[in-house]
């Protein structure tokens, strides 16, 4: 038996980092490994991180991140013990957090690096995202988790698909717009079925809560247009089949584009104001009471404007790429305007099968979770 350890913090980390992994550990019926997943203090977390990762395969137990601190420090925890053999697994959070709980438990270590590499000398190894990231003799490149998708069989029908966000400030404006734009393309395309894709960390009721009216699995706008909503995780079969998703910025841009489905990116500036997870001293100004929406709001007309004099990309597609190959707008959304930019997708099907084939192109199916998987294997067994 040996002890896998996991730091992670995020729902989009614990999404898209950490359940590929579990997911090739749960296909290998020979592994005697017991999972514990440790769950860092993020102040962008959703709160029910813990939640998800207790439905994953292959977790024992989660340790939730009030209990953080008490264990990085003084080695507490809720009565759990330890094998003699182990292994620390960085997979979101701070990497300094791998080499404090290896040295603790006196296990070996492993870190994802996605951008950079750091505390290179006292870590064991480090697995890859890329070959530019320097980690010396140390570094395996293994490929982008965020885009391993395992492939299975599309959900027919003649859909679009919305992904509207998981967090208040993005479905306060972003529910009532795919409500108003349903309403609008259900006139234009009387066969067209609409579906929102509902994050893990949301309900249907908690959804309805931001717009519409819930009748079972269905959101139904006020001119009684039926958005259905699809609960399952990860939803790849609903978006392979997809004509077209239309999704706000995010690790689920990364996910569309490995599965080479067509996408249109949003970023309504609608309310400027409602975006308020900054850091540091931004993060705590926006949240002043009476000054705080002031504060926000400034500070988000400047991070539009040098996005947009920048020309920098939105979606993961288009950063790995750095081209345009779908559509983003960082604007004032109207549901006509916005109907117009998919009804100009929609008409153009030698545009959505570019895309796909430029998206398919960039994210080559790999299996990284397989690789980080063998990569701790190799570790455990030096």
């Amino acid at each position: 038996m040996m002890d896998l350890v996991i730091l992670s913090n995020g729902v989009g980390e614990v999404t898209t980092w950490v359940y590929p992994l579990v997911r090739a550990i749960a296909e290998r019926k020979d592994l005697l490994w017991r999972v514990s997943v440790v769950l860092t203090p993020c102040s962008h977390a959703s709160g029910r991180e813990r939640e998800i990762v207790q439905s994953y395969p292959a977790v024992a137990r989660v340790l939730p991140p009030d209990r953080f601190w008490d264990f990085l420090l003084w080695g507490k925890t809720p009565g759990w013990d330890w094998q003699p053999q182990g292994v620390v697994v960085f997979l979101g959070g701070d990497q300094f957090y791998t080499l404090v709980v290896g040295k603790r438990l006196g296990y070996k270590t492993v870190v994802y690096a996605e951008w950079q590499a750091r505390w290179v000398p006292w870590i064991d190894c480090f697995a890859l995202r890329h070959p530019s990231i320097g980690a010396g003799e140390k570094g395996t490149v293994i490929g982008d988790l965020m885009a391993d998708v395992a492939p299975c069989t599309p959900l027919g029908g003649n859909y679009l698909v919305f992904l509207p966000g998981s967090k208040p400030m993005k479905l306060r404006v972003g529910v009532p717009l795919v409500l108003a734009v349903a309403d609008r393309l259900r006139s234009i395309y009387p066969d067209l079925q609409f579906y929102i894709a509902l994050a893990p960390t949301l309900t249907p009721p908690e959804l309805a809560r931001y717009g519409g009216n819930l009748a079972g699995d269905t959101l139904l706008s006020p001119q009684g247009t039926a958005v259905k909503i699809y609960g399952q995780f990860p939803a790849t079969a609903l978006f392979l089949g997809a004509k077209l998703c239309v999704t706000t910025v995010g690790a689920n841009t990364a996910q569309l584009a490995a599965l080479g489905v067509p996408m249109l990116v949003l970023v309504p500036t609608n309310q400027w104001d409602v975006m308020r997870a900054w850091d540091g001293l931004a993060g705590l100004a926006s949240h002043l009471p009476g000054l705080g929406k002031f504060i926000s709001s400034g500070i988000n007309r400047l991070v539009v404007r040098q996005i947009k004099q920048g020309g920098k990309f939105l979606s993961w597609g288009n950063i790995y790429a750095q081209k345009p190959i779908v559509p983003e707008y960082i604007d004032y959304l109207t549901p006509d305007l916005v109907t117009q930019y998919i009804c100009q997708l929609l008409d153009d099907p030698a545009r959505l099968e570019q895309m796909r084939q430029e998206l398919q192109a960039i994210f080559p199916r790999q299996r990284s979770g397989v690789k980080l998987l063998e990569l701790i294997e190799s570790v455990a067994e030096k």
